[in-house]
C-alpha cells in the first residue's frame, strides 16, 4: 500500500547521504522567487518531467492528474500571491503534495522536486515541498530553512525591503546615503525598528515586538505543516493516531494563554471577544513577492457589511452547530447517528470536527467555521482564534473535573518553590533578506551573493534563569515534571480565582526527573529547556555547516521547538507578578517506534511523554476543593521585570 510509509520507505541514517540531501534542499529554496541559477538544476528541469515518468510514484492518480494539469496550463502561475485554503490553489496544493509524497524513491523525489521549482507558483511549491519532507522517511532529519529566510517579504516591512533593493542594485559604497543603514563585518544591516509607516494605524505597535516576531510567526505556520487540514490518515497513515485535533487545540490554547501574558504586561486589557464591529484595526506594512501589499483592517470594522452577509451567515451557522454539539453532548455522523463527544479523550474529536479537517468524523456538517471568520476580518491572534479557545474551554468546563486521587502522586509533596530574579529585556536580532533581493548577471554566474543585507528589528528576551523545587518523596520515582506561568490579577487588577485562571495556564516547560527517597531540590535551568529553540539556523548558517561537513541532525533544531526569546511575558520595570504553577506526575515511559534525535515522529501515535491530555492538569477547571490534599502540585508567585 503506497499509502503506509512507514512501510514503504527506508529512514535513512547515514549522515554523509543526510549531508547531500540536505544541500540539496537548501538550493531548492535558495532565490526561490528567481529561475534557478543551478547547472545541474538546470539540466533536469529540462530533461524531466512528471508525464514521462509516470511509473516512478506510487500514487499513479495524482501523477497522472498533475502531468495533464500541467499540459494543460492549468496550474497557478508564478509570481502570484498563493493562499493554501483558496479552493483552486488548495487542490493543485494537494496534488502536488501526493506526487511529491508518493516518489518510490528519494532520486525521483528530488528530481521532481527541482522540476516543479521551476513551473508551479514558488509560494505552493514551498509549502508543498515543505510539507513532503516532513512526511517522507527518506528525508526525516532534514532541516528545513526558515521560512523567513525563504520569504523574507512575508516578514520584513516593504520599506526595509525596498532600501534593501536599491543596495543590492547600487552596492555597498551608498549605504552611508540611506538613513538608518550601516555595514558590520562585510553585511549590509538596516534598521527596521526605525521605519515610519505614515499609513500605520494600528493600536497595537506596543505588543508589535510580540505579534510580529518572526520566530513565532513561524513556529505557527510550521504547526500547519505537520497536519495540514487536507492531509489525511488515508494518506500519511497514522495521523490520527498523534491525537491531531487535541494538538491543534493545544497549540491554540498555547497561543492565547502566551499573547494574553503579553497583553496584560503592556496594559492592553482583555482580549477582545469577537463582535459585528472590531475597535483595533491592522496594517501589516508587508508585500507578496510581486509587490501586491497584503490586506489591511481599517479601525472600526464592520463585519456585519453585506458583502459579507453569506460568509458569516455560514461561519455563525457552522460555529452554532458546534456549539450545540458540546452542549447537547454528541456530535452527528453522517449517517445520522449520534455519537458521545463526553469522554476524557474526546478533546481530540472536538478538535477535528472545529478544524473541519481531512480526519474529521464528520466533514460536510461540522464545516471549518473559524477559516471563515479570519476571512472577512483579516489573520490576527485574538478574535476568531479566541473563539475557538472559547468552545474548547467549554467543553472542559462542562465535562467531568479530575479527581483528587487523579490528580496526586503517592508520596510525593512539593514543599517549596524558588526562582532566580527574573528578567526581561530588549535585544537585537535580524532576519536575513538576500533571498528576498534579486541575483544579478554576475551573481547567476559565480553561484553566490556579492552583496547580504540583514534587517535589524528589536525583540523580547530574557536573562537566563533557575527554578528550584524542593519536593519529598516516600520512595525512588520517575516523574514528570511540568512548569505554567498565567496572570496573577487581571487587567483591572482583580486577582484571578484558581478556576478561572486555569485557561490562562501557558505550559513552558516539561521534563523527567528520578526523585531519590526523602529530600530532592530539583534544580532546572532555563538553558536546560528541551522545548525551546535560541534561534533557528539560517540558510546561510546551513549552507556553512553543509559545506564545511559540520552539518547534523539537530532536535534542537526541528520546526516543533517553541522562541526561547518568548519563553517570558515582558512584565514592566517595576515588576508585575504572575502565579509559577509547578506540577509534579506520575511517570509512565512510552515505548518509541521512531528516532527522536532525527524525526518529529509525524504519524507514529508516540509523539508525547505522556498519555495523558496535553497541557494536563491545566487543560481543565481546577477548584480550591480539589486541590486541598493535592501535595504535587505549587503555586508560587514570582515577579517579572523589564529593564527599560
Amino acid at each position: 500500500n503506497f499509502l503506509n510509509a512507514y512501510i514503504c520507505f527506508p529512514v535513512v541514517v547515514d549522515i554523509k547521504v543526510l549531508q547531500e540531501r540536505q544541500l540539496d534542499i537548501l538550493q531548492l529554496l535558495s532565490h526561490i522567487q528567481e529561475p534557478t541559477y543551478i547547472k545541474k538544476f538546470q539540466d533536469i528541469a529540462s530533461s524531466w518531467s512528471i508525464e514521462k515518468n509516470i511509473n516512478q510514484f506510487r500514487n499513479v492518480t495524482a501523477a497522472s492528474q498533475y502531468a495533464i494539469m500541467i499540459r494543460s496550463k492549468w496550474i497557478m502561475p508564478r509570481n502570484i500571491p498563493y493562499a493554501v485554503y483558496e479552493p483552486t490553489h488548495n487542490i493543485e496544493t494537494i496534488t502536488a503534495f501526493n506526487v511529491l509524497y508518493s516518489a518510490k524513491t528519494y532520486d525521483a523525489f528530488f528530481k521532481t522536486a527541482v522540476y516543479l521549482r521551476e513551473i508551479t507558483n514558488e509560494g505552493l511549491f514551498v509549502y508543498a515541498f515543505s510539507v513532503a519532507i516532513l512526511h517522507r522517511p527518506d528525508t526525516q532529519g532534514l532541516t528545513i530553512p526558515p521560512i523567513y529566510n525563504t520569504f523574507p517579504n512575508f516578514f520584513v516591512s516593504a520599506d526595509v525591503l525596498l532600501a534593501g533593493n536599491r543596495i543590492n542594485a547600487q552596492g555597498k559604497d551608498l549605504v552611508a546615503k540611506y538613513p538608518s543603514t550601516y555595514v558590520k563585518d562585510d553585511t549590509v544591516v538596516i534598521k527596521g525598528d526605525a521605519s515610519l509607516w505614515a499609513y500605520r494605524t494600528d493600536k497595537l505597535n506596543d505588543i508589535s515586538y510580540f505579534t510580529h516576531d518572526h520566530s513565532l510567526n513561524a513556529l505557527f505556520y510550521y504547526n500547519t505543516l505537520e497536519y495540514p487540514p487536507w492531509l489525511s490518515s488515508n494518506v500519511v497513515s497514522g495521523l490520527k493516531k498523534d491525537r491531531r485535533g487535541e494538538i491543534w487545540f493545544y497549540h491554540l490554547k498555547q497561543l492565547v494563554a502566551r499573547y494574553y501574558l503579553e497583553r496584560l504586561s503592556n496594559g492592553l486589557g482583555e482580549i477582545p471577544a469577537l463582535s459585528n464591529e472590531i475597535a483595533e484595526g491592522y496594517t501589516p506594512g508587508l508585500l507578496h513577492g510581486n509587490g501586491v501589499p497584503f490586506p489591511s483592517r481599517p479601525d472600526n470594522f464592520r463585519i456585519d457589511q453585506n458583502k459579507f452577509a453569506t460568509k458569516l451567515e455560514a461561519a455563525k451557522e457552522f460555529e452554532r452547530r458546534i456549539w450545540e454539539a458540546i452542549e447537547k453532548g454528541f456530535y452527528v455522523t453522517p449517517q445520522g447517528e449520534q455519537v458521545n463527544i463526553m469522554k476524557d479523550n474526546d478533546i481530540d474529536v472536538l478538535g477535528l470536527l472545529i478544524q473541519s479537517n481531512a480526519d474529521s468524523p464528520n466533514s460536510y456538517f461540522y464545516k471549518d467555521f473559524l477559516r471563515l471568520y479570519l476571512s472577512i476580518i483579516g489573520n490576527t491572534v485574538h478574535d476568531s482564534v479566541e473563539l475557538a479557545d472559547d468552545l474548547f474551554n467549554h467543553w472542559n468546563k462542562i465535562v467531568r473535573y479530575y479527581t483528587p486521587e487523579e490528580l496526586s502522586v503517592s508520596g510525593v509533596k512539593i514543599e517549596k518553590v524558588e526562582t532566580d530574579k527574573l528578567v526581561t529585556f530588549m535585544q537585537k536580532t535580524y532576519v536575513n533578506l538576500t533571498n528576498a533581493l534579486p541575483l544579478n548577471e554576475n551573481e547567476r554566474k559565480q553561484g553566490a551573493d556579492e552583496v547580504s543585507v540583514l534587517a535589524e528589528y528589536s525583540r523580547l528576551n530574557h536573562k537566563d534563569f533557575t527554578i528550584k523545587v524542593n519536593a519529598k518523596s516516600e520512595a525512588a520515582k520517575t516523574v514528570l515534571v511540568k512548569f505554567f506561568l498565567a496572570p496573577k490579577y487581571d487587567s483591572k487588577g482583580n486577582k484571578i480565582n484558581v478556576r478561572l485562571n486555569t485557561e490562562n495556564f501557558f505550559q513552558f516547560d516539561e521534563f523527567t526527573y528520578e526523585l531519590k527517597s526523602g529530600e530532592n531540590v530539583i534544580t532546572r535551568a532555563s538553558t536546560d529547556n528541551d522545548w525551546t529553540v535560541k534561534d533557528w539556523l539560517s540558510s546561510a548558517q546551513l549552507y556553512e555547516k553543509v559545506a564545511s561537513g559540520k552539518w547534523v541532525p539537530d532536535a534542537k533544531q526541528f520546526i516543533t521547538q517553541f522562541p526561547d526569546n518568548l519563553l517570558l511575558p515582558k512584565g514592566n520595570v517595576n515588576g508585575m507578578t504572575f502565579q509559577l504553577a509547578v506540577f509534579v506526575d506520575d511517570y509512565v515511559p512510552i515505548s518509541l517506534n521512531y528516532d527522536p534525535a532525527i524525526s518529529l515522529g509525524l504519524g507514529s501515535g508516540t509523539r508525547f511523554t505522556s498519555d495523558k491530555p496535553l497541557g494536563y492538569p491545566m487543560n481543565r477547571p481546577l477548584y480550591p476543593w480539589q486541590l486541598v490534599n493535592v501535595k504535587n502540585i505549587f503555586f508560587q508567585d514570582v515577579v517579572i521585570y523589564h529593564e527599560a
